[in-house]
């Protein structure tokens, strides 16, 4: 059975601890080759489609679940989102002359230098909620990974550590991670048992090395076999996911139609309005004479 992107969510038994682990092949090679991405960029974008692939696997109903960073850095914005049936898309905009700078560089480059200063955005949006949820925190930390975590400790109050993977080899992309979190205790338990249930969590999750989780060899199975074994892993069924857009030209014919004359009439360029999807990269060109005159 091919486990490779599929949220595998998961609990352990013995600790009030639950989870999820995934690796991406297709779905971020997908994504990242349809721009082009320098690698540098290619890396966040995918650590970000990543993790909202594993917030996606939470939704209940019809709804999508959309982080996005805006900075005054080299990459100045990076959008991924992934809706309830597992379908991942995301673009970044960036500054190709500092980004070449960086690269040439030759030195390890931390998100901080890549992203500058901003905000982070979480935003859910669900059929089910009369309101879409959407959190905001500074960004911090040296990687993505630490500045998610510390929006869970200071917007959701929830102990939460994730662990965050990428590469690219022979010019494929892989992005792997595995996301951990306290469930709510029980009554008789005191506050030093649950510090030392999560203690125990985190101290293996932190024994883990990327060339694990990236292994060609090691399955999202094996690797959850080798930290929690003596836990009692109890998986769960796992949600698949896939690279996908949600533009189409009827959509877009249907935004350009609801516009005045005048607004598409500023758009032509060579006889033609011309749209092209920021997440796919896919091109839709238009005539003036195909909208109804308003």
């Amino acid at each position: 059975m091919n486990l490779y992107n599929k949220v595998i969510p998961f609990q352990l038994e013995k600790l009030p601890i639950r989870g999820r682990i995934l690796v991406l092949e297709e779905v971020v090679d997908t994504i990242i080759h349809k721009h082009d991405y320098p690698d540098l960029v290619g890396h966040l974008l995918a650590e970000a489609i990543l993790f909202g692939s594993l917030m996606s696997a939470a939704l209940k109903h019809d709804g999508i679940f959309t982080l996005q960073t805006r900075t005054d850095g080299p990459i100045n914005l990076l959008v991924a989102d992934v809706t309830e049936n597992g379908v991942a898309r995301g673009y970044a905009e960036f500054d190709k002359e500092k980004i070449e700078a960086l690269t040439q560089s030759k030195q390890i480059i931390s998100m901080p230098r890549l992203l500058g200063n901003g905000q982070l955005a979480l935003t859910l949006d669900q059929s089910d909620l009369k309101d879409r949820y959407q959190g905001f925190v500074a960004l911090t930390g040296a990687t993505f990974a630490e500045s998610l975590q510390h929006y869970f400790t200071q917007s959701e109050q929830l102990k939460t550590a994730l662990f965050f993977a990428t590469q690219k080899k022979e010019n494929k992309w892989r992005a792997a991670g595995i996301f951990l979190q306290l469930m709510p205790q029980l009554d008789d338990e005191t506050e030093e048992q649950k510090s030392e249930h999560w203690l125990t969590a985190v101290s293996l999750l932190s024994t883990l090395k990327k060339s694990e989780i990236l292994s060609d060899t090691l399955t999202p199975h094996d690797v959850l076999f080798r930290l929690f074994h003596e836990h009692d892993i109890k998986v769960f069924e796992p949600k698949q996911i896939k690279a996908g857009c949600r533009c189409s030209r009827t959509r877009i014919f249907d935004i350009l139609n609801n516009m005045t004359e005048q607004d598409r009439q500023d758009l032509v360029e060579n006889l033609y309005i011309s749209v092209t999807c920021q997440f796919c990269n896919e091109h839709y060109e238009f005539t003036l004479d195909q909208f109804i005159a308003k």
